[in-house]
């Protein structure tokens, strides 16, 4: 518990601290929530394994805080940084059997932000992109049918030995309509973990050792101006 409240509290802190140093600008705080395809890619380096899955919907939700420079052009450089709790995972399909296993994370992005003002006050289209670190909350794993074969290729997560922290890349690309009472946002973006969410100390030819997330996400934000 402890450790989810410096997670909450260190980005928020760095977020007002980044601002204040940067000086004119303006600030916004919202929340954003959305739906979502999650996957994974699974396989080894030196040998294909191939796997029977699919990908699962998902959701998120996240508090989000962003900062802009004043500018006289109609482009506003500018910094966005989330908490987000999320859902990722996938499902794999065996002759008899299924499994699926969701696993939550608290996610902090640290996004670049690039908006190009359509009309000012009126509309903007932006791009995000940056690093994002993870940690991994929870799980909750179904297995539909018999009894999963020990000969079947199956490699759950384990976070009493697996990777229960990790960091990736997040990129966003939406539009912002702006009224009196604040800003509603709407945007599709795309996360990958580059770290493993397995861990391997072995290299050899039958096991993973490449696992990575993946998450398609479709959001919808409200933001009201701060300063």
């Amino acid at each position: 518990m402890n450790l989810i409240k410096i997670n909450i509290i260190a980005p928020l802190f760095f977020f007002c601290i980044v601002t204040s140093c940067i000086g004119k600008g303006d600030i916004f705080v919202g929340i954003r929530y959305g739906g979502h395809y999650s996957d994974a890619f699974i396989s080894n380096i030196y040998s294909p394994i191939a796997l029977d899955k699919s990908p699962l919907l998902g959701y998120h939700i996240a508090l989000s805080g962003k900062f802009f420079v004043e500018s006289i052009t109609r482009l506003l450089p500018g910094l966005q940084i989330d908490i987000n709790y999320t859902q990722k995972g996938y499902q794999q399909y065996f002759t008899e059997s299924s499994f699926k296993t969701q696993m939550f994370y608290l996610e902090i992005p640290f996004m670049a932000s690039l908006v190009f003002q359509i009309r000012k006050n009126k509309e903007q289209v932006f791009i995000n992109a940056g690093p994002y670190i993870e940690f991994f909350l929870f799980q909750n794993n179904t297995i539909t049918g018999k009894q999963i074969d020990p000969d079947e290729k199956w490699y759950p997560f384990d976070p009493a030995k697996d990777n229960i922290w990790g960091y990736g890349l997040k990129s966003m690309l939406g539009i912002n309509k702006i009224f009196p009472f604040g800003q509603i946002q709407l945007d599709a973006g795309v996360s990958y973990t580059l770290s493993d969410f397995k861990k391997t100390k072995e290299l050899t030819f039958d096991i993973p050792n490449n696992t990575h997330h993946i998450v398609y996400t479709l959001s919808m934000s409200y933001y009201f101006l701060v300063r």
